[in-house]
């Protein structure tokens, strides 16, 4: 209690000295969805609607899109297996070197803004098998609920397709679902890494056909700076030759000269002062120009002993130089709904 109480004291202290920029908006925003979807729960789940029938959906019934008539095993890992633990894993046809899982389950309204729809991650690992009918790799495919009441295929993501084994420590995952262009259709921001480092976020949005790139949005610079300081707490800062420094060297430049002149990279260690872990939990751009944008953004600190502190704060975001930088923040703790 004690740890607890002297870093929430650190954490305060070391806010109170940001200059802060007053917010446009206190409205909540409700924490996005990237999780499983039987475990959501801001999105109400009645019967019939898209979610329930998404719930429903089976990982076999995902994993169709790819292979429609192979019979599909449940593998089940041995005791002293090295590799992660997913719910589902399954083995193609009588190869065992063939396996494939449901990685995640993803919910937005990303085609249109009347109905829900649901992005899955298929991994797939087939060895050096060349002549294997998908290669080894991460793909995306996202569903509706057709006129008939149940889910149909709307696309497989090319644009989304990542090369390489699944099953390693490489990650290539949906982070969040926001609207950035107020358009009411929801763009996926991604997060591609390793599992405990250096992270990068890329936002895609749809162009009608497939997933498509999004390059030089204000939120990306927001995005980037979280990506830094989780990747600082997972490499570790203790000491001057820490693995982390450079990581918050970087999160430092994302922060405009009016912002670096206000702290130092020592303020932003004393935030990160016994974090094991930064977690985004939702974005939500809430003014945008070409030279300026106000985003809001709810993450949650994680402590040595897995002690979670939720915090929400405003960024005013400016173009300096044809560059993207925090200009100011406003940083307060909050409350999540479990």
């Amino acid at each position: 209690m004690l740890k607890r109480a002297l870093l929430t004291l650190s954490l305060i202290f070391c806010i109170s000295i940001v200059n802060l920029a007053a917010p446009q908006d206190n409205k909540p925003i409700s924490p996005s969805n990237t999780n499983n979807i039987a475990n959501t729960p801001n999105i109400p789940s009645t019967p019939n609607t898209p979610l329930d029938k998404f719930v429903k959906l089976d990982d076999v019934s995902i994993l169709r899109v790819l292979y429609p008539k192979e019979s599909l095993t449940y593998k089940t890992l041995a005791e002293d297996s090295s590799e992660p633990i997913l719910e589902q894993i399954y083995q193609v046809e009588e190869v065992e070197t063939h396996k494939i899982a449901v990685l995640s389950r993803t919910i937005g309204q990303f085609t249109q803004s009347e109905a829900q729809e649901m992005l899955a991650i298929i991994g797939v690992d087939t060895g050096t098998d060349s002549a294997a009918k998908h290669p080894s790799g991460i793909y995306a495919v996202l569903f509706r609920v057709g006129s008939n009441g149940s889910p149909e295929l709307i696309t497989r993501s090319s644009n989304l397709y990542q090369t390489g084994s699944p099953f390693t420590n490489k990650i290539w995952r949906p982070a969040l679902v926001a609207d950035i262009n107020f358009d009411k259709q929801e763009e996926l921001i991604m997060l591609q890494g390793e599992k405990k480092g250096i992270g990068t976020y890329s936002i895609y949005s749809w162009d009608g056909k497939d997933f498509s790139l999004i390059s030089n949005h204000p939120a990306l610079t927001l995005l980037s700076f979280y990506a830094s300081l989780n990747a600082a707490t997972q490499l570790g800062l203790e000491g001057e030759q820490a693995a982390g420094n450079s990581q918050l060297s970087s999160a430092y430049e994302k922060l405009s000269p009016k912002m670096q002149s206000q702290q130092t990279t020592d303020v932003l260690r004393k935030r990160l002062k016994e974090i094991k872990a930064v977690e985004l939990n939702s974005l939500k751009v809430m003014i945008k120009s070409e030279t300026s944008a106000l985003i809001r953004i709810q993450y949650r600190l994680v402590d040595d002993d897995g002690f979670k502190q939720n915090f929400e704060g405003d960024y005013q975001i400016r173009r300096y130089n044809d560059q993207w930088q925090l200009d100011s923040e406003r940083l307060k703790s909050i409350n999540l709904a479990k």
